[in-house]
């Protein structure tokens, strides 16, 4: 079981996610790149479901949030 410090991490990648893919929507860049998913949440132990960091960049992409 992670500790409060791994799932607050966590939190604030799907922040910084967000922001980055906004970017590049507001500056009409062609997409994002992720260079590695190691941190994202595979098992659903953050509260957020699985995979919560790819969700994001996915669904902001998408226009499905934001």
């Amino acid at each position: 079981m992670p500790g409060g410090n791994l799932i607050s991490a966590g939190v604030l990648q799907v922040t910084v996610y967000f922001k980055s893919v906004d970017y590049v929507i507001q500056h009409g860049l062609g997409g994002v790149s992720i260079w590695t998913i190691d941190m994202d949440d595979f098992h659903g132990i953050c509260g957020q479901g699985h995979y919560p960091l790819m969700h994001v960049v996915n669904n902001a992409m998408r226009g499905l949030i934001g």
